[in-house]
């Protein structure tokens, strides 16, 4: 552009050099970095405001996308929490929550319906002592024989089964069995639950249960020692300990072992719980068989005569771990682990197993053979490892990686809760 036109346009007409062309001095300088800070921090605080809550809302779902909670966890393995009526799978996306921060409590809060002396915690020692022998992988009288493949409906399930009649029978209980075939993914199988009760005109009982079947697996030997060899020989423990004194209650204890709790392929709701949904059904329209001969015409149903149903799974290894899961039975969870930590403080055990805390989290409730009870209204106690054992349906679920201290800790737990809650003379 000429000096002319430029001259022109500001009003100075010619070359006179009294007119001099415009320049740059007639424009504002560009301000300092300094400057334009202070006259713009307002503006750039409110927007690295909002630039760090964009990135607080990403690294939020980032975690939530990328980060595996115990929910999640359990979510992805046995519980697909179901109804067998619907045949509808849980959504595991309702478990995307993060777990909540658990209020510890010394439980003297809580409504603890009985207490012990401390001549009772040691003659239930006395008592536990006197079987720990019992637990020994390899010559326990209790557990090493349930250490083996017991399928359902096979030549070691047989022999499982055989075994558990006879030590009930050996313990002064009377037993029953609930023998029935079901379709299975591998055609029709057999099926045997076994039922033992010590006093079968006793009108109030508390349940102790536990699957003894394994699961079957294609390659390799699967034992399943956590799941559920260990549980099993904890009730037989119990049996064993208070078989003296367990007629002295106007409560008794009865003991389930199911069959076919395992599923053969994938686990849904027609493919697992064989034996509890079959035991469940069958009850709930009629008395157990011995308890139709020991009290004619008295119970419509079995089901009306449970006080609790409490379901092992899961236990043996160090890192077995309990924390409630139903809301009905909460109370009984807290006694239990009151009883615990007792025997801790009395160094009776060597760790506790049991979460203490204020409130059930039913969020975390897990599919298993209580299910079929509670949806027809029993109130159940799901003592169920959470997390689950490391080993959990593999191959190394076996004796190698079982903790004694774990097992001879839980059978004086065990000992002690049921001589408490049905009032036993130790």
């Amino acid at each position: 552009m000429s000096i002319q036109r430029l001259n022109s346009r500001s009003g100075n007409v010619g070359r006179n050099p009294s007119n001099p062309p415009l320049t740059t001095s007639k424009i504002k300088p560009k301000p300092s970095f300094t400057t334009f800070i202070m006259l713009n921090k307002w503006r750039l605080l409110i927007c690295f405001t909002f630039i760090f809550f964009l990135m607080m809302i990403s690294y939020s779902h980032m975690l939530k996308n990328n980060s595996q909670t115990l929910q999640q966890i359990l979510a992805k393995r046995k519980f697909r929490a179901g109804s067998a009526k619907t045949g509808k799978l849980f959504d595991p996306s309702t478990l995307d929550k993060p777990l909540p921060t658990f209020k510890k409590t010394d439980l003297d809060t809580l409504n603890i319906t009985y207490s012990l002396s401390s001549n009772t915690y040691i003659a239930a020692k006395n008592r536990a002592s006197a079987i720990s022998k019992d637990f020994n992988v390899k010559s326990g009288e209790l557990l090493a024989p349930l250490l083996v493949p017991r399928v359902s409906d096979t030549p070691g399930h047989a022999k499982v089964r055989d075994f558990l009649i006879n030590k009930l029978k050996e313990y002064g209980f009377q037993v029953s069995l609930d023998q029935f075939t079901d379709s299975t993914p591998f055609g029709t199988k057999k099926f045997t639950n076994i039922v033992g009760i010590k006093n079968p005109k006793a009108t109030n009982r508390l349940v102790l249960a536990a699957h003894y079947d394994s699961k079957y697996f294609k390659k390799g030997t699967f034992i399943g020692a956590t799941d559920s060899s260990v549980p099993t020989a904890l009730i037989l423990g119990v049996c064993k300990a208070l078989s003296d004194v367990l007629d002295s209650s106007d409560k008794t204890l009865q003991v389930i072992f199911f069959d076919g709790e395992e599923a053969f392929e994938e686990w849904t709701s027609t493919d697992s719980l064989y034996g509890s949904r079959h035991l469940a059904t069958k009850w709930s329209s009629q008395p157990d068989s011995l308890t139709a001969q020991a009290l004619p015409g008295i119970p419509q149903n079995e089901l009306d005569l449970i006080d609790v149903f409490v379901l092992l799974d899961l236990i043996g290894t160090v890192d077995t771990n309990f924390v409630p899961t139903q809301q009905s039975t909460f109370n009984i969870y807290s006694q239990l682990a009151q009883i615990e930590y007792n025997l801790f403080k009395l160094g009776f055990v060597s760790k506790t197993y049991f979460q203490r805390i204020d409130r059930a989290l039913t969020h975390m409730s897990i599919d298993d053979d209580h299910r079929p009870f509670v949806e027809k209204g029993v109130s159940a106690l799901h003592l169920i490892s959470n997390p689950f054992p490391k080993v959990w349906h593999t191959l190394e679920d076996n004796s190698e990686n079982l903790n004694p201290s774990t097992i001879t800790d839980l059978n004086l737990v065990f000992i002690t809760f049921v001589a408490a809650y049905l009032n036993l003379p130790l």
